[in-house]
C-alpha cells in the first residue's frame, strides 16, 4: 500500500499536479530596433478561517438547562465564498464533555451540555445532546454552520466585534447534593472553510 501511495505521489509530482494551478509563461525580448517581452500577473488567495474572541465560561450552579445556560459570543471568519461562507465546526473536549475535579465527597465529574450556534448573521448549530458525556467520544462536528456574507463578517485582523456565533454551556448532572469542589474542562473549537 505504501508503494502504491508513493507511486501515485510521484506521478502527481511529475505531472505537475501538486500546487500548480496554471503555468505563467513569460516571453523574453530579442535584440533589435525594438524589443518586446511579455509576462502574466497572477494572484491566488487560499481559503482561510479564524475563530476568536473567547472568554472562560464560569458556571455557578444556576445554569441547569439550555435556556439558563452561561454564554459567550465569539467571532468566526471564513472566506470560501462571497455570501454564506459555510464552515465545518469541530468541538473537542479534553474530558469527554464532563467537568472533572475533586469534590470534598470524592465526586469527580459533572456532565454538561454545550451548544455553538450562529448569532446575528451567523446560522446553524452544533451541540452534544446526541452523545453521553464521559463516553469515549470527545469530539463532535458538523458542516451546517454559516459565518455570513464576506463583507459583513467580523474582520480577522481586528478585535472580535460584530460577533456571529455563540457558545452556551449548562450542567446536565443533578448537582443538588454535590459536595463543594472545583470542576473544569478544556474545550477546543476548530473551524474549517467548506
Amino acid at each position: 500500500m505504501k508503494t502504491l501511495r508513493t507511486l501515485v505521489l510521484a506521478t502527481a509530482v511529475s505531472a505537475g499536479l501538486l500546487g500548480s494551478a496554471g503555468v505563467i509563461a513569460a516571453t523574453q525580448g530579442t535584440a533589435g530596433p525594438t524589443s518586446k517581452g511579455t509576462f502574466d500577473i497572477k494572484f491566488e488567495k487560499g481559503s482561510v478561517a479564524k475563530v476568536w474572541g473567547f472568554s472562560d465560561i464560569p458556571l455557578n450552579g444556576t445554569q441547569i438547562s439550555e435556556s439558563t445556560a452561561a454564554t459567550d459570543l465569539i467571532c468566526v471568519f471564513t472566506n470560501k465564498a462571497v455570501l454564506s461562507n459555510d464552515y465545518q465546526l469541530e468541538i473537542a473536549s479534553l474530558n469527554k464533555f464532563q467537568l472533572v475535579g475533586a469534590g470534598s465527597d470524592g465526586s469527580t465529574a459533572i456532565d454538561y451540555g454545550i451548544k455553538v450556534s450562529g448569532y446575528g448573521q451567523g446560522s446553524g448549530s452544533l451541540d452534544n445532546s446526541s452523545i453521553t458525556p464521559g463516553t469515549d467520544l470527545n469530539v463532535i462536528s458538523t458542516t451546517n454552520l454559516k459565518a455570513g456574507a464576506l463583507l459583513t463578517q467580523p474582520k480577522p485582523n481586528l478585535d472580535c466585534a460584530n460577533e456571529n456565533a455563540q457558545i452556551a454551556v449548562w450542567v446536565t448532572s443533578d448537582i443538588s447534593s454535590l459536595a463543594g469542589g472545583s470542576y473544569s474542562d478544556t474545550v477546543t473549537l476548530v473551524v474549517t472553510p467548506q
